[in-house]
């Protein structure tokens, strides 16, 4: 698993036109802390288990509604 940094953006939009500053290569038991307000993205392979620990109220680009990334896809309705 990996991790995309992007330490200039300030949203994932911003983090999108900017590109990657650095890549965290992460093995089985590694623990990285993203420091706050840096924008990045979890990549994996294979099916991949993480544990994330963040504050109550976290947005995460999952939970933003009407966004291109969170949209419903066609036959996939809970």
């Amino acid at each position: 698993m990996r991790l995309d940094i992007s330490t200039k953006a300030t949203s994932p939009e911003h983090a999108e036109q900017l590109g990657v500053d650095h890549t965290v290569e992460l093995k089985v038991g590694d623990v990285f802390k993203v420091p706050q307000g840096v924008q990045h993205r979890p990549i994996a392979d294979v099916e991949t288990g993480i544990l994330m620990i963040e504050r109550v109220g976290t947005v995460n680009t999952g939970d933003r509604e009407g966004h291109a990334l969170t949209a419903v896809l066609k036959g996939s309705e809970v």
